[in-house]
């Protein structure tokens, strides 16, 4: 996301507001998981720690790669571990 983020924000104009990007994060658009499934800690560096809100799924799709992207697959993996379906 954040070379996606880097490259469509050198266009000018824009191709998206990088002031909404932070606040729709803020607004848990992305949480990060301090334990994974076996107790470990997660770390922020690593991807599988994440997880989308759908909404945020949905409005910042160009920044995710689209329903292939490895964000959208973590998300599914983790609200599918706990038994939440990924609608969109």
């Amino acid at each position: 996301m954040r070379s996606r983020a880097i490259s469509l924000s050198a266009f000018s104009p824009p191709l998206f507001d990088v002031v909404e990007l932070k606040v729709d994060i803020m607004k848990d658009g992305l949480v990060c998981w301090h334990m994974d499934r076996m107790g470990h800690d997660d770390h922020p560096v690593d991807l599988r720690s994440w997880e989308a809100a759908p909404w945020f799924l949905k409005k910042w799709w160009k920044l995710l790669s689209g329903k292939d992207g490895e964000a959208w697959e973590q998300t599914k993996w983790r609200r599918e571990f706990r038994g939440e379906e990924l609608k969109i």
